[in-house]
């Protein structure tokens, strides 16, 4: 792989390979190491751009829900507030940006990072079983009828 040559190009390769790292293995699978071997620079490098692990987590999920929100911003342009049309599109940009960015996605979905699992509370349901047995919103089971 190329290595990148200015700081921006730097940070921006780091960056990147975190959150690719996160959304494969989460944050358990997360290290300096890794990262540093996927741009190719030495371990001690990345801590002239993020002072440790978690500040480089925290910038991963900021700049994923910065692009995310891009999206919405877009399209709230393109609709009268409180519209129909305007609600159906923001479903649509959602997916959209889901799928056009499936690493953000992951990381910012919280699933694959085990951390975050561990710290949901007892008996909280993950965002597929609530998909499975009610609401994929609250989490509340649907009746029986």
């Amino acid at each position: 792989k190329e290595r990148p040559n200015r700081s921006g190009e730097t940070e921006t390769a780091i960056l990147e390979a975190a959150r690719d790292l996160l959304a494969e293995g989460g944050v358990d699978a997360l290290s300096m190491r890794m990262v540093a071997d996927r741009v190719g620079l030495s371990a001690t490098a990345i801590y002239h751009h993020f002072a440790g692990k978690q500040d480089l987590v925290k910038r991963v999920v900021e700049t994923g829900y910065q692009r995310f929100e891009e999206y919405g911003c877009e399209v709230m342009k393109s609709y009268p507030r409180g519209s129909l049309e305007l609600l159906i599109a923001l479903g649509e940009g959602y997916v959209r940006f889901a799928f056009e960015n499936q690493a953000y996605f992951r990381v910012g979905d919280g699933e694959r990072c085990d951390s975050a699992s561990r710290s949901r509370p007892r008996g909280a349901l993950s965002v597929d079983e609530r998909s499975r047995t009610g609401d994929a919103h609250t989490g509340l089971q649907h009746p029986k009828v």
